[in-house]
């Protein structure tokens, strides 16, 4: 209960930053700006957000930066499913029950969009220093997050997961992709809540990354067993998409039990390491992990 009112509270706190960043479909080219807002106000969890937002207050950091970091990470995380929608990669028609982007607007508007929406996610973060936060916190912030989005962090996964189709991999490299294409955004939203705080030890940055990579893959895994055990209505998309575009997924590799119980095991590791920041009120992280391994969409 405490992880879904949370959770309420940030998407609705997010969405009217993101309503008012987002270009107006009045300005021209009117048609890029229609898919922009649609692929971000699209609904969503937020998830993501929530994690900046719980980690930030938690270091009792300030508001309004941290309405500009879970902004970012938001456009970020649009631009990111936009691409992985279209033909060439995930080849999906649907998005949160409603036509996807590429769908919508057709391939070329699409792509452009998603371009847009990653580009204006780096411009929201260069004036922090507006609101406290230190210039070389402020570079430190877009250096974590340009790292982990790129060719060593998301998009590199991605690469890897379009190369993994019709191939047999390894348990290990299949983690190594989910690091990259799922934990990185997650180790960065955590990390960037306590950055914006001004928050600059090591350690803490350390475990907080760690903490982001375990809860990362077992969101992960679970998105593979609940793609098997939820129906598309509840999804929003077509159920067992990754079987049927022949992609590798845990419960493939290992079967749906021992897939829940590496789920658990991360779930587990990832509490430890936040444990290890030693925060006073660490509930509503927690609470948020647990909505993550336990949701049915």
């Amino acid at each position: 209960m405490l992880a879904l009112k949370y959770l309420q509270k940030c998407q609705l706190r997010v969405n009217r930053v993101l309503d008012k960043i987002l270009p107006s479909t009045d300005k021209i080219p009117r048609e890029l700006h229609k898919a922009m807002r649609y692929a971000v106000l699209n609904g969503g969890k937020r998830i993501r957000s929530a994690l900046i937002y719980a980690t930030g207050e938690a270091f009792q950091a300030n508001n309004k930066v941290l309405d500009k970091i879970s902004a970012s990470v938001e456009l970020i995380h649009a631009f990111s499913l936009v691409h992985d929608d279209l033909p060439a990669i995930d080849n999906d028609d649907l998005r949160r029950g409603k036509p996807s982007c590429h769908k919508a607007f057709g391939e070329a508007t699409a792509i452009l969009a998603g371009d847009s929406l990653l580009t204006l996610a780096f411009e929201v973060l260069t004036d922090l220093n507006k609101h406290a936060i230190s210039p070389s916190n402020s570079l430190k912030m877009i250096k974590i997050l340009s790292h982990y989005v790129g060719s060593c962090g998301m998009a590199g996964g991605e690469m890897l997961d379009v190369a993994s189709v019709d191939h047999e991999i390894s348990l290990r490299k299949l983690a190594y992709i989910y690091k990259l294409k799922t934990s990185y955004l997650i180790c960065a939203s955590v990390m960037l809540g306590a950055l914006a705080a001004n928050c600059n030890k090591k350690t803490t940055l350390d475990n907080l990354e760690k903490f982001g990579i375990y809860i990362g893959l077992a969101f992960q895994i679970h998105d593979d067993i609940i793609g098997i055990e939820s129906d598309a209505k509840t999804l929003g998309k077509p159920q067992n998409s990754d079987a049927i575009n022949h992609k590798p997924t845990y419960p493939q590799l290992v079967g749906l039990k021992r897939a829940k119980q590496i789920e658990h095991a991360c779930f587990n590791k990832a509490l430890h390491f936040l444990k290890n920041v030693h925060l006073k009120n660490p509930e509503k992280l927690i609470a948020l992990c647990q909505f993550a391994t336990t949701r049915v969409s």
